[in-house]
């Protein structure tokens, strides 16, 4: 039984979360919200109107994107240094 309600509940995440990218929300918020309350995520989602983007809303999602980039290329260059720094103690220790 506990099994079946797992299924069913991951399954109406994964719906949800495709209403929510149909109605240009995030997905991946709605995905969690649904695993956290389920239909009641539902019933807001079919509730909530679809939401049209001003341009101001647009240039902030793309400074956020270009510091998100910076953010990348940072983790990437700790990571690379975090295994060179394995390798180097591995074999120079």
């Amino acid at each position: 039984m506990q099994e079946s309600f797992t299924v069913g509940w991951g399954t109406l995440a994964l719906i949800n979360a495709a209403i929510a990218q149909s109605k240009n929300r995030s997905g991946a918020m709605w995905l969690a919200t649904s695993i956290l309350i389920g239909p009641l995520a539902t019933a807001i989602l079919v509730l909530l109107p679809r939401y049209e983007a001003t341009p101001e809303d647009e240039a902030k999602k793309l400074k956020i994107e270009k510091m998100l980039g910076y953010v990348n290329i940072v983790l990437v260059a700790l990571i690379a240094i975090a295994i060179l720094v394995a390798i180097a103690r591995k074999y120079f220790a």
